[in-house]
């Protein structure tokens, strides 16, 4: 694997992220990290609704795709990476669709509109396909080095206990938008360190 930028398109979506949410969530008055969800920020009625998916989702999930690509493409005889490259495109192509359909102004109806149900079920491939991606790494035989599969472990453990939490937070309507923060972002920065490693070890 030679440098290019786009072999450091894992790195930028999860930069790009960061601020992104960080930016967006500015222009809604009174919106909490800790509180509210991040699909919140492009909900129908919100102030943000129009950007948010063209800050966020749109460039967000291309760079994930790319990265994905770039891990197939590169893959050659590792199924590791060949499989990890299909899991990361997925997940960004759901990044893409939960822009395309956002969720409703209160996320919480039982009556959620068809829009957002594709927006759940784009979450949940989004959350699945990083769950699954991490925990090849974090059991499979082969692997960069030993550190890294601890570290493939930290974030799989880290992810799925906070949103463990995260579902228990949802029935008292607190501290569910920080554990979802890290609970996505333990596996966004795994995929950014995957990305960092595979650059260290090519370079």
């Amino acid at each position: 694997m030679e440098f290019s930028l786009l072999g450091v398109s894992g790195i930028l979506a999860a930069v790009w992220m960061c601020f992104g949410v960080i930016y967006v969530s500015r222009l809604i008055p009174g919106y909490s990290h800790s509180n509210d969800v991040m699909s919140a920020l492009g909900a129908k009625g919100s102030p943000a609704s129009k950007v948010h998916p063209y800050i966020n989702n749109y460039p967000i999930g291309i760079l994930f795709f790319l990265f994905g690509c770039y891990l197939y493409s590169n893959s050659q005889n590792s199924w590791l990476l060949l499989v990890s490259g299909v899991l990361v495109m997925a997940h960004g192509i759901s990044h893409i669709v939960a822009g395309i359909f956002p969720c409703d102004e209160d996320i919480a109806s039982n009556n959620p509109s068809n829009t957002q149900k594709v927006h759940m079920a784009a979450g949940l491939v989004m959350q699945i396909s990083l769950l699954v991606a991490s925990g090849i790494w974090s059991f499979s035989e082969i692997s960069l080095s030993a550190w890294f599969r601890w570290l493939s472990v930290l974030c799989l453990s880290t992810s799925i206990i906070f949103l463990i939490l995260m579902v228990w937070a949802m029935k008292k309507g607190r501290y569910v938008g920080l554990y979802q923060r890290i609970s996505v972002g333990a596996l966004v920065v795994w995929v950014a360190i995957l990305n960092g490693v595979l650059l260290g070890f090519h370079s």
